[in-house]
């Protein structure tokens, strides 16, 4: 499934989708993938832990490929922070993207601006052109790079990337709707704790979009339906009788949607991602990397 683009949601805070979506990037290129992790939360979660994990020296020329899509679909570069990983951990990457994807993405800053149109606290707005100096689409407003200074100056422009994954980390489920009504046909992520609250939230999600939900930002299709739409449980603790109880009820009323394979809480993914590393390259052993790695492959096919 080369070329795949794997959004990833959650329908309450503090669920880990940036673990998830660092581990899983952490997967693929190990597994000998091209794969890229865009981070569109207005905070820069990744910056961070990405600073920590840049290696000393100067930046390779060059940027990612257009060769993914089809030659007549015009490219925009990408207006959030995006990261390859390798052996150093995430390295962040300027990242030209087809058509679809790029107008869902402008869409979310564009309705990002008109919902604090006069909050100081908002991000500012950059220049005209964005950082690849492409002109963001007629009407947005492009948020400033909430990427740290150290991390934009060591912008990896390796060799291109042919038909990478792309695994986009969004704040709310509205973002995810955003994306995913331009993007073609993407696999939509949710991810979850083992919590009575968020089996109902799910459940209620679910429902609405299947319906064709009107958010606050977007409108949701009559094919929506069609769209992969998989749960991943994050953080579990087997020993807990209580998750084990809300475990089986998300089992019974997402079948065929929930992963079979779920994350069970473990240290090495917060102390991992602190390094900027995944668990699945920080500690590989580890039982959280093990879930991971079966993860990857349930989602992404044989890897």
């Amino acid at each position: 499934m080369p070329g795949e683009i794997f959004i990833l949601g959650s329908v309450a805070g503090g669920a880990g989708k940036t673990a998830v979506g660092v581990n899983l990037l952490s997967c693929l290129t190990l597994a000998g993938k091209e794969a890229v992790l865009i981070d569109t939360s207005p905070y820069g979660a990744l910056g961070v832990p990405a600073s920590r994990s840049q290696p000393r020296g100067g930046s390779r020329s060059g940027s990612l490929g257009a060769s993914n899509v089809a030659p007549a679909q015009p490219l925009s570069v990408c207006p959030f922070p995006c990261f390859t990983s390798d052996e150093n951990g995430l390295r962040a990457r300027t990242v030209p993207l087809a058509e679809d994807l790029s107008r869902g993405l402008f869409q979310l800053l564009k309705n990002r601006g008109e919902a604090h149109p006069a909050r100081p606290s908002a991000p500012s707005v950059r220049s005209e052109s964005d950082a690849g100096g492409h002109a963001p689409a007629e009407g947005t407003k492009a948020l400033k790079n909430p990427t740290p200074p150290q991390v934009c100056a060591s912008l990896d422009k390796g060799a291109p990337l042919e038909q990478p994954y792309v695994i986009v980390d969004c704040v709310s489920t509205i973002d995810m709707l955003i994306i995913a009504e331009h993007a073609v046909r993407p696999a939509c992520i949710l991810v979850a704790r083992p919590r009575e609250s968020e089996r109902a939230q799910l459940g209620a999600f679910l429902a609405s979009v299947a319906g064709g939900l009107t958010g606050q930002a977007c409108k949701v299709g009559a094919g929506n339906e069609e769209r992969k739409w998989r749960i991943v449980v994050n953080g579990y603790d087997a020993a807990d009788p209580g998750q084990l109880e809300v475990l089986a009820a998300m089992e019974r009323e997402f079948q065929g949607r929930l992963c079979k394979c779920g994350i069970p809480n473990d240290p090495a993914v917060g102390s991992a991602l602190e390094k900027g590393l995944s668990a699945v390259v920080a500690a590989p052993a580890s039982p959280a990397a093990v879930n991971f790695t079966r993860l990857a492959r349930e989602l992404f096919g044989t890897l």
